[in-house]
């Protein structure tokens, strides 16, 4: 039905003018995330954290965020030879208002359910990229101390 890729950040990229030198042209990155209706499961890996982490960290070193992403969540329900389309929404990453989860255990994967996240950030691109990296770096830490308790439960019987 679908080709699956790994590691894709979008399938499109929209510049705002027709020009391949990135700085000051506002980019969008456009990666469409399709489900299922008659199946349940997990929420989607949506990106890597560590690859928003660091546009974030280089987008604020630079003074501005200029870029979005967006999520184009297509549902669908299959039948026996076509995929038949019941919603579409479209999200940005920076109107994402809850705190988002990253799951360690899945490549350090952001996940969310796009057609079901809140979108009413009240703030600039550049306050929730702060959000976002505050939010990572907690994780982070948390991930390090659990796997150094870990670490030192397995030496302790060398």
């Amino acid at each position: 039905m679908f080709e699956e890729k790994q590691n894709d950040t979008a399938e499109s990229i929209i510049l705002k003018e027709a020009r391949f030198d990135l700085r000051g042209n506002p980019v969008t990155l456009v990666d469409v995330k399709s489900h299922n209706n008659a199946k349940r499961g997990q929420p989607p890996n949506i990106m890597s954290a560590g690859k928003l982490a660091n546009a974030c960290k280089l987008a604020l070193q630079e003074g501005s965020v200029q870029f979005d992403i967006i999520y184009v969540a297509v549902l669908f329900d299959p039948s026996e030879s076509t995929l038949d389309c019941t919603d579409v929404r479209t999200v940005s990453i920076f109107n994402v208002a809850d705190s988002l989860y990253i799951n360690w255990a899945a490549a350090e994967q952001i996940q969310f359910v796009p057609y079901e996240v809140d979108q009413h950030f009240q703030g600039t691109k550049e306050d929730w990229a702060r959000n976002f990296l505050t939010t990572f770096c907690d994780s982070l830490e948390r991930k390090i101390g659990k796997d150094a308790a870990r670490l030192r439960d397995y030496r302790s019987v060398l």
